[in-house]
């Protein structure tokens, strides 16, 4: 019995499929979003994109980096801090100006600042197709 502890423990080291959720250290995630408000969202309107970032491990982290991408481009950035077991909703306001489909990624720690326990898990994206501003003429 004691042999495939060992076998199972060395398979999860080696896959890193985090098979003893101790959650030492930093682990940053999203517990929900991006989402939008309103959506969809109107071309030239400001509309809020939304998300709410974990830090799951047992190690305070202070300045975690959020950043925004649209269509690969970086949009904005913020900073925020994450408390072990700590859950933190963020509000950014954001303006397109074109109408189309739109891909806005989020990302947690995208300078890897922090050496996390799991670090696939940093970021989040949604497609959105933004309306053109309608004349009421």
């Amino acid at each position: 019995m004691t042999n495939r502890v060992l076998i199972l423990a060395c398979a999860c080291a080696l896959l890193g499929t985090g098979c003893y959720d101790d959650d030492e250290g930093y682990d940053f995630r999203f517990e929900i979003g991006p989402t939008l408000e309103p959506d969809p969202p109107v071309a030239n309107e400001a509309f809020e994109l939304r998300f709410r970032a974990r830090n799951s491990g047992d190690w305070d982290a202070e300045d975690v980096r959020w950043t925004v991408y649209r269509d690969g481009t970086e949009a904005q950035t913020g900073l925020i801090d994450l408390d072990e077991h700590e859950s933190r909703d963020v509000i950014v306001l954001m303006n397109p100006d074109t109408a189309g489909t739109h891909t806005y990624r989020v990302v947690l720690d995208p300078r890897d600042r922090f050496d996390e326990e799991r670090e696939g898990n940093n970021d989040a994206s949604i497609t959105v197709g933004v309306v053109p501003i309608i004349d009421p003429g």
